[in-house]
């Protein structure tokens, strides 16, 4: 290097040789300096996402905690889609009274009030007005985020108990599930191809 200055400051100048190699090694230490900035850049990105997908999965399995413990349901069922189906008692209880998880209510039937399912890559619970209509809550803040073909929602129940639906004097037994274990199988995927998705399996009581 000291050569080189001494050959810049001389008042003959660089020869094509020299010159040569003061570019290539320029050319070196640029290129040194380029991989190690994409490099970087790379490693942060990778750390955005992957946080992206942790908070994410924290949000969605937060709302469906909420909404389990803040519908009025009286019975909840898996579906053949892999849903699960919330039902309500149509009209108010004139009496009941639990004998042997048994209840005896004058009421009309069990009416199906919401699902929640995983449909188009995002977590969604439908609710199901009397009038039949349906308006649809995406548990999604992160559009580039999705959940995978192998996410799944499913229930076990531990408490059943049977209800004796009276209409116009006729009895009814209908079996309903006061109590169970949410199972959740979410896969989180971004749409950054060289990221792996995140998979998050909980329990949630109810």
């Amino acid at each position: 290097m000291k050569l080189l200055i001494k050959r810049i400051s001389n008042q003959n100048g660089l020869t094509i040789i020299e010159l040569l190699a003061a570019l290539s090694l320029l050319s070196m230490v640029l290129l040194s300096m380029n991989g190690l900035f994409n490099l970087g850049l790379k490693t942060y990105n990778k750390v955005t996402v992957e946080a992206s997908l942790r908070d994410e999965a924290d949000y969605v399995v937060a709302m469906v905690l909420n909404q389990l413990y803040s519908t009025h349901y009286d019975d909840i069922k898996p579906s053949n889609d892999g849903s699960l189906t919330f039902s309500a008692f149509k009209q108010p209880i004139i009496n009941q009274y639990d004998d042997f998880a048994n209840t005896n209510e004058d009421i009309s039937n069990l009416a199906q009030i919401g699902t929640l399912k995983i449909e188009n890559g995002t977590i969604q619970y439908t609710t199901l007005s009397d009038k039949n209509e349906q308006q649809a809550q995406k548990y999604q803040t992160d559009s580039s985020i999705h959940l995978t073909e192998k996410s799944s929602i499913s229930m076990t129940c531990t408490k059943q108990e049977s209800t004796i639906l009276i209409s116009n004097g006729t009895k009814t037994s209908v079996a309903t599930c006061k109590s169970g274990i949410l199972d959740l199988n979410l896969v989180f995927e971004s749409n950054h191809s060289d990221i792996k998705p995140y998979t998050v399996k909980t329990e949630i009581g109810f």
